[in-house]
């Protein structure tokens, strides 16, 4: 799972005129391996995920020694400032971006990834990637983000939302000289803000709850400069650096992507990482000359560049090698290359070529808009050009009956005025069919209520997300009503004079049942009962998926301009679903009054299964329907309905 290595802290270093601390690249390098190695899924670095911590501990130093040094001198000047940073970072980001974009041209899929990367790509441009990625990825470690081969933009726009704010306040600070206790307040209101929020994506990704942490960093300037060789001082030294180093590496025996972050836990690597700075401060230790040593300096020269490149070439290698193991580290590896050929061919060139501010900062407003317009470009190329994208791209977003109506419960408890609400009726209806379960039930309503209507029948479509059919269902991550919503309609459906002439139930299996391979029978009480009170069920087994629970992949549809399809072969689809199908058909085989309703047959041939339906697709994502693909269920569903109804 994705997080970024912080371009600034890797990169923030000191003016053309100082020589950066050795010991400070060699952590910059410690703090890319880290993430790169998680980013790998190298599985002794649970917390490699922190590094991204240590670079805003370093870039919140660094930069302040920096603004502190030239005003002492007389020499700071805002537009001077913004135009090194231009000049640093803007050059290579924008070659990366524009390598992703084609990639993801080629490459993604035009149903949703493509405008997902292509609205990234105008955050990064714009510094506002943090934000981009929240309103369209979401949660950080979900599945989701990691098909995003731009994800890692958030921290490089975070650092870039710190330096348009941080400048003018330390300025502000340095004239009144008073430095300690502002910073000291902004840095405590941060840590505090980041508490409260702890656990939330704005918390991950906001520059605010993120501050503090560059305030620690500006903190660690105050405290003066190198004081000598005095014994005493050198075993204080030793021991902050060993303790650094210590945290640092012990952390990934204490931290893990389940680790609530940013929050408590992040103190380990933020402490870590000033111990290491203070201790290179005070003295050259043994830690100090480790951290020296040319290779760990060389790396950390290249940092911001490894930074830039490992990512995307992890998601594309993942893409193209879904079932190759060693392809992240390899994808890893091989990022190394791009990585050296920006940093000699783009950074450094560009870093020290001489320009006045003025045209830096223009030449990156062009920048930005020229890459703006490309990436738009590219949200609006793919459906265009792909051949049936357009097409499909409108089917996927019609939303079934029940989702359009609200009868999909979540969040909130159901109600009996949702009964009323949640039912369509027919003239000179017989009675009425109940559809219930949870969102792959919801997703059959369209072709219920139809097959329901070609027979007589009014429909009553109420579910929950992620509930089990059961009156004793715990919860749902997405529904905390599901036992009330059962036991409702149970209640309904036995006991009241309005009875439902039929039932229809469908369940998602995968997730339950990959918790607990007995799951089914716990709707087994459930279904007894509506049997023992007289009225026949059908029991709808789950339609074809095309990708397993928890994939990044977000459509039923894959692949960008070269590789586009909507299909996958019915043996991966076995693969993907096979284990969990046979469970249910063998749950609905002890049920002999149950009537079981196959869906594939729709879907799948003798070798291959589809998503699309007679030229439509009928996903919306991987393992749900459309309303398209929920009325093309309609003659199976009144057969199935015709046969339980025993008409």
């Amino acid at each position: 799972m994705p997080i970024a290595a912080t371009p600034e802290g890797a990169i923030a270093s000191s003016t053309p005129h100082t020589a950066p601390r050795r010991d400070i690249q060699g952590l910059r390098a410690l703090a890319v391996l880290l993430v790169v190695l998680y980013h790998a899924e190298i599985p002794f670095v649970p917390a490699g995920f922190a590094g991204v911590d240590v670079f805003f501990v370093i870039s919140g130093f660094v930069i302040t020694s920096q603004i502190r040094r030239q005003h002492a001198a007389g020499s700071f000047g805002f537009a001077r400032f913004y135009a090194r940073r231009v000049k640093r970072l803007w050059p290579a980001m924008t070659v990366m971006v524009l390598v992703v974009l084609s990639l993801t041209f080629l490459l993604l899929s035009p149903l949703g990834p493509q405008a997902m990367v292509a609205q990234t790509a105008i955050g990064a441009m714009l510094a506002a990637g943090n934000i981009a990625i929240l309103r369209s990825t979401g949660g950080y470690f979900d599945p989701a983000a990691t098909t995003n081969p731009l994800l890692h933009v958030w921290s490089l726009a975070v650092e870039e939302q710190f330096y348009l704010v941080f400048p003018a306040v330390l300025v502000l600070c340095l004239r009144w000289r008073r430095v300690a206790l502002p910073l000291t307040a902004l840095s405590a209101a941060s840590f505090v803000v980041c508490l409260a929020m702890s656990g939330s994506d704005l918390a991950f990704y906001s520059s605010f709850t993120r501050a503090w942490e560059f305030g620690v960093g500006a903190l660690l300037t105050l405290g003066g400069r190198r004081r000598g060789h005095l014994p005493a001082l050198s075993r204080v030294s030793g021991l902050l650096g060993l303790a650094g180093l210590a945290g640092l590496v012990g952390m990934n025996l204490l931290l893990d992507d389940s680790t609530v972050w940013p929050g408590p836990a992040t103190l380990i690597p933020v402490l870590a990482t000033a111990a290491l700075i203070v201790s290179g401060t005070l003295e050259t230790g043994v830690v100090q000359r480790v951290l020296s040593v040319g290779p760990l300096v060389w790396l950390g020269d290249l940092s911001y560049s490894v930074y830039l490149w490992h990512w995307p070439a992890i998601v594309f290698a993942e893409l193209l090698w879904p079932d190759a193991p060693l392809a992240p580290v390899l994808a890893a590896a091989f990022s190394l290359v791009p990585a050296y050929l920006g940093y000699r061919l783009v950074e450094q060139p560009l870093r020290f070529r001489s320009a006045r501010s003025r045209r830096v900062l223009g030449a990156g407003l062009v920048t930005s808009a020229v890459v703006t317009a490309l990436a738009l470009a590219v949200s609006v190329l793919g459906p265009a050009v792909i051949p049936g994208a357009a097409r499909y791209a409108s089917d996927q977003q019609t939303t079934t009956w029940g989702r359009r109506n609200g009868c999909m419960i979540q969040g909130t408890a159901v109600q009996v005025a949702d009964i009323a609400r949640c039912t369509s009726s027919v003239d000179d209806e017989k009675g009425t069919v109940l559809l219930v379960g949870d969102s792959h039930a919801d997703m059959l309503s369209d072709g219920v209520i139809a097959a329901a209507g070609r027979l007589g029948y009014g429909t009553t479509a109420l579910t929950g997300s992620g509930c089990g059919f059961s009156r004793t269902a715990p919860p749902s991550q997405e529904g905390n009503d599901c036992a009330g919503i059962a036991a409702m309609l149970l209640d309904r459906a036995t006991g009241s004079q309005d009875r439902p002439a039929l039932v229809v139930l469908s369940q998602w299996l995968a997730p339950h049942l990959r918790r607990n391979p007995d799951w089914l029978e716990t709707l087994r009480p459930a279904l007894t009962e509506l049997h023992e009170a007289g009225i026949p069920v059908v029991f709808a087994l789950d339609t074809p998926a095309f990708a397993e629970e928890g994939s990044p992949r977000s459509s039923a549809c894959a692949g960008g301009w070269l590789n586009f399809g909507c299909s996958e072969s019915l043996s991966e689809v076995e693969r993907i679903a096979g284990d969990s199908r046979a469970v249910s058909q063998r749950f609905a085989q002890s049920l002999p009054w149950v009537t079981v309703l196959d869906p594939w047959p729709v879907f799948c041939g003798t070798s291959e299964c589809s998503a699309v339906v007679d030229g439509r697709l009928a996903y919306y994502d991987f393992n749900h329907l459309n309303a398209v693909g929920s009325t093309a269920l309609e003659k199976p569903l009144a057969t199935a309905m015709r046969a339980a109804l025993g008409q």
